[in-house]
């Protein structure tokens, strides 16, 4: 959903406007806070003990899935916090669309759903991984892996909130 606006707003002239610090400084800050605040988030709950292994298989019910609204939004609020998607569209994608947009009209639609195509491969993949993952790992496993990327996500998150606020303060 974040990706075809983000797509349609690049046809249209944003992808100049993604590339000017002004615009990719703020991005950084405000996604390096984020994801300080989603790290966070995660090893408080680790802490507390909320995290616990899902069994392979377990039906979702309407106690362990709020609605299917809510992971759509997640997704959105996830990629748009994201620098690096930002970082990724400003650059390479949209280095892509300008290839795609010489082809002829069907450039953009066959890049668009090649690009679509191939995270849902990759992300097929992953969470393939993560599900015949539950049969071989412990809580205690689990735990100790989330507790680690969300240790990650903060010193990605300071990084880039760092980066983002020193550019800003060079342009201001």
């Amino acid at each position: 959903i974040i990706e075809v606006t983000l797509l349609i707003g690049i046809l249209m002239g944003a992808g100049r406007l993604l590339q000017r610090p002004i615009v990719l400084n703020p991005l950084m800050l405000f996604g390096g806070i984020v994801l300080i605040f989603l790290g966070g988030f995660i090893l408080r709950d680790v802490k507390q003990g909320r995290t616990i292994l899902p069994a392979m298989g377990e039906r979702l019910t309407k106690e362990n899935l709020e609605s299917v609204a809510r992971p759509v939004l997640d997704g959105i609020v996830t990629s748009a916090s994201n620098p690096y998607w930002s970082l990724w569209w400003a650059t390479v994608g949209l280095s892509y669309i300008a290839i795609s947009t010489k082809v002829g009209p069907l450039g953009v639609p066959v890049f668009y759903s090649g690009h679509i195509l191939s995270d849902l491969s990759w992300f097929s993949l992953i969470s393939g991984g993560v599900a015949m993952g539950t049969r071989y790992v412990t809580d205690s496993t689990y735990r100790a892996l989330l507790a680690s990327c969300s240790v990650a996500l903060v010193a990605i998150g300071l990084y880039l909130a760092l980066n983002g606020g020193i550019g800003l303060l060079k342009i201001g």
